[in-house]
């Protein structure tokens, strides 16, 4: 049955209002205006948005019958062209159209919803045709060219599409909303396998709340073990407008740790439990007026030693070039927590250098192996391997007076080999050593021996001082390992006082008086400057991270590994250079204060 009087389009212009419409009449189809039937030529606004050719619409106007409309830049404005052919009964899955419709949807792929009413899903309609172009729709009424639709919001719809021979298919589609997580941990302070972190750097976890509300809260709740038991500690942060919480822990975990030294030098490994320890964290969200969540876990322990990773530094305030990954693949073994390029292993004084003992090593028997390196740079001798740790827990010392004990994630399990261990080297020196080249590794079940440290080249120092005078230093480096140096020159020792309080005196009898003032109370400093001759500039550089360490210690007696602390003078350091990048090294500090007599 024929459709008569279809309207095709409508616009206004200053000629009046238009009505393009085609009737079906006994000579064919015609274009009628309702208006001005004026030949004149119609701008772009006044056609509607068309351009001459354009693809206006096509309809059925009876059994077999198809006409298209193409815009014209004159009048008439559609040039309408009929055409007989039969219909299709839509048996190919298409809805309809002429025979040789082969439109066809293929695939359909969305992006959900991020969140309940964020409205940002996406929908990519992917379709085929040999009748280009292809117009896209999800209502069936406002057609696109383009087959991406953005800005929808969760649910199902239809995706229509039609070609130029006005065929269409179509077919269903789900945007999927992605729930919300109540209180998700985003962010934490691992870098890929490293769980470790320098403690004078941020150590930032952050959550996410699920609601954007102001004034939400989170409070992190740390864990560590003391004595053998839980120590709690908590700290709160607001979330910002957007329901992110960065909360960084690191002011509360100094204090776990402090930089003391009780080492005695007299094994081969220690673990220094004062400047290393292991954490849980558990977290959730709490507002005024409201209540709180059950709390939530952010995994494993982490760990943290009393390291101040620099700035440049790739990994940021992470350990992870210090923290081991055995296997047989590993690239890169943990490197030894010492700034000097080639330490200097003084073999008649107490020494040791330090490692991190991770949660990754756990079950390895750890073993120390070396190389005596000659004058001309060959090998001149084996250090031979020595246990280091075993796992049935022998080897480890101190742990009668260990404070800060590092666990497994099953309760009850301790690892007290887990932290920072300091490695003394007590076995025979190969002779003709200048160097030594130290390294940890273990051996698989294959007999394979397998690096877990890097191997570090030590300098040889058998005869430090030559009965010279010398000061013996040993201070907390940078990367959380304890660092020595001697220091042989002439030395200047001063004595300075301060704060002098005076009692002035009233005389009555100036022929048998004494003085006219008192003396009641001084304080009394020492100080030394010591120094070295011909030490090169990297070496310099280590040194003078003497001026900025929280602690250094001078040796008093050797033989009762008695050590005193002292005061770096942070204006005295000097650095002579001379020719071959090596110069005088020179520094003072400050013994403790001296016991006076009070009047």
């Amino acid at each position: 049955m024929p459709i008569i009087g279809t309207i095709v389009n409508s616009f206004d212009n200053e000629f009046g209002h238009y009505q393009i419409r085609y009737d079906v009449g006994g000579n064919g189809f015609s274009v009628n205006f309702t208006g001005n039937n004026e030949q004149y030529t119609l701008s772009s606004s006044q056609r509607g948005g068309f351009n001459e050719g354009d693809y206006v619409g096509t309809l059925q106007t009876g059994p077999g019958t198809l006409v298209t409309f193409t815009a014209s830049l004159t009048f008439p404005f559609l040039v309408a062209t009929p055409g007989t052919v039969p219909i299709d009964d839509g048996s190919d899955g298409n809805s309809g159209g002429p025979s040789g419709c082969n439109i066809a949807i293929t695939s359909l792929s969305t992006v959900a919803e991020s969140a309940p009413g964020a409205a940002n899903g996406t929908l990519t309609i992917v379709a085929t045709t040999a009748n280009l172009p292809i117009s896209y729709s999800i209502n069936n009424t406002t057609w696109v060219s383009s087959p991406v639709f953005s800005s929808l919001s969760g649910g199902s719809g239809t995706a229509y599409v039609t070609d130029a021979l006005g065929c269409t298919a179509q077919q269903s589609y789900t945007v999927t909303t992605t729930p919300l997580v109540f209180n998700r941990l985003v962010s934490s302070p691992a870098i890929g396998q490293s769980r470790w972190s320098a403690l004078f750097n941020p150590i930032i976890f952050g959550y996410q709340s699920a609601t954007a509300v102001p004034g939400r809260k989170f409070i992190t709740k740390i864990t560590s073990g003391y004595d053998g038991a839980a120590n709690v500690i908590t700290a709160t942060h607001a979330a910002n407008l957007t329901g992110y919480c960065r909360a960084d822990i690191s002011k509360y975990l100094r204090t776990l740790l402090l930089p003391q030294d009780e080492l005695n030098y007299t094994a081969i490994n220690y673990r220094d439990a004062n400047i290393s320890a292991s954490y849980t964290v558990e977290y959730k969200e709490t507002w005024d007026g409201g209540s709180d969540t059950d709390w939530t876990s952010a995994g494993d322990p982490f760990y943290v030693t009393y390291s101040a990773m620099q700035i440049g530094n790739t990994t940021g305030g992470n350990m992870q070039p210090y923290v081991t990954y055995p296997g047989a693949n590993q690239a890169n073994p943990g490197k030894f927590l010492n700034d000097f390029k080639i330490p200097v292993l003084y073999t008649d004084m107490p020494w040791d250098i330090s490692f991190i003992y991770s949660e990754k090593v756990a079950g390895y028997q750890l073993k120390l192996g070396g190389n005596g390196i000659d004058v001309n740079g060959n090998i001149c001798g084996s250090l031979g391997e020595s246990m280091l740790l075993n796992e049935d827990g022998s080897a480890l010392l101190n742990e009668d007076g260990s404070k800060l004990l590092i666990e497994r994630q099953a309760p009850g399990t301790l690892l007290n080999k887990l932290g920072v261990n300091r490695l003394r080297i007590t076995q025979n020196i190969p002779a003709n050593s200048n160097w030594l080249d130290v390294f940890l590794f273990y051996t698989d079940g294959q007999g394979n021996n397998i690096p877990v440290t890097e191997s570090r080249r030590l300098l040889l120092d058998k005869s430090p001082c030559n009965g010279l005078p010398y000061e013996y230093l040993k201070w907390m480096g940078p990367t959380g390992g304890w660092l020595y140096y001697m220091l042989i020159k002439n030395q200047i020792h001063e004595i300075t006082t301060t704060n002098p309080v005076l009692m002035d005196r009233y005389i009555a009898d100036y022929a048998a008086a004494d003085s006219t003032q008192q003396l009641i109370s001084i304080s009394a400093k020492k100080k030394i400057t010591a120094g070295k001759n011909d030490i090169p500039a990297y070496e310099a550089e280590a040194l003078a991270t003497l001026l900025y360490s929280p602690k250094v210690y001078r040796l008093v007696n050797a033989a009762t590994n008695t050590w005193q602390g002292v005061i770096i003078d942070t204006t005295s350091l000097k650095m002579y250079q001379t020719y071959g990048q090596t110069g005088d090294f020179e520094i003072a500090f400050i013994l403790p204060e001296v016991n006076v007599q009070r009047a």
